[in-house]
């Protein structure tokens, strides 16, 4: 079974009275060593995932926060910095209003390369 959201810190699987462990892992990956039941929404799932991230960990859970996620980021925002006004397609003044760009034209493409990893796989 493949969960939305990863790393997975743990958890478990209910498929009725039995409850299925969810071991740790990166990818979001969930195994049953006897399968799945047939039929839908006849599992339920609760878990922990996402990042660590910089300031926030402690010596019992370190940063995880993949370091070209992080990269990706200082160049968004560095394009951001350098050019305030980037992401705004028009503006007027009059009776005030602004449109701006479409989000993936506001990732520089060296940021949208380095997440490509990392982007949602879930049908």
């Amino acid at each position: 079974m493949v969960l939305r959201n990863f790393p997975v810190f743990g958890g478990t699987a209910r498929v009725g009275e039995q409850e299925v462990p969810i071991l740790p892992n990166d990818d979001g990956l969930i195994f049953s060593s006897h399968g799945w039941p047939a039929g839908q929404r006849n599992i339920e799932v609760e878990y922990e995932a996402g990042y660590t991230l910089p300031g926030e960990e402690t010596s019992e859970q370190p940063r995880t926060l993949p370091e070209v996620v992080e990269m990706a980021c200082m160049f968004t925002m560095q394009g951001m910095l350098s050019q305030p006004a980037g992401n705004i397609q028009s503006e007027r003044v009059g009776d005030v209003s602004v449109t701006y760009r479409d989000v993936d034209a506001a990732l520089p493409l060296t940021a949208r390369n380095l997440l490509v990893p990392y982007v949602g796989r879930w049908v």
